[in-house]
């Protein structure tokens, strides 16, 4: 018996197989503009409860891959938003939530928020809607004053709970 012509034979059988395990996988794949973001809002709404009339949610984008800085990015988030939001938070007019978006399933927030890196996103939701979101990228630049960042934090998302519906808020000074 000849090896080459079997080993050649295998070979080309895992290339054809491999190929169509693919093309199955991509087939079976909803495009991200298909998708929503899923909020408390959304939620509500398919479990056939009324969406609040307003909502914001505040994302933290990460991945399996962190570093010092995106740790401290999401822990200076969180302590600012659940520090000053208490009332918010409370009520459900505010959402906090981190998403790992190399979970199966959460890919679609990379392009629905436009991210390339860690992320806090603002969203604005209306009757269950998003009416408008804002990428806070200005975390990364503050990330030596914890006091700085907090403030920009907090101004954003007041602003959003306001309805204020210009660019994010730069100054906190």
């Amino acid at each position: 018996m000849k090896l080459k012509p079997v080993v050649s034979t295998l070979l080309l059988l895992f290339v054809a197989v491999s190929l169509v395990t693919f093309i199955v996988q991509e087939v079976g794949r909803t495009p991200a503009a298909a998708k929503e973001a899923t909020t408390p809002a959304s939620a509500a709404t398919s479990a056939g409860q009324e969406a609040p009339e307003h909502q914001v949610v505040a994302y933290y984008f990460y991945s399996d891959t962190r570093c010092p800085s995106c740790v401290k990015i999401e822990s200076w988030s969180d302590k600012a938003i659940t520090g000053n939001f208490e009332d918010e938070l409370e009520s459900g007019l505010l959402v906090w939530t981190t998403i790992n978006t190399d979970t199966k399933g959460n890919e679609h927030y990379l392009e629905d928020y436009e991210i390339y890196t860690k992320s806090l996103v603002i969203a604005d939701f209306r009757k269950g809607k998003q009416v408008r979101w804002q990428n806070l990228e200005d975390v990364w630049n503050l990330l030596g004053n914890q006091e700085e960042f907090s403030a920009y934090v907090v101004a954003n998302v007041q602003a959003y709970l306001d309805g204020v519906e210009d660019e994010p808020v730069k100054d906190t000074k």
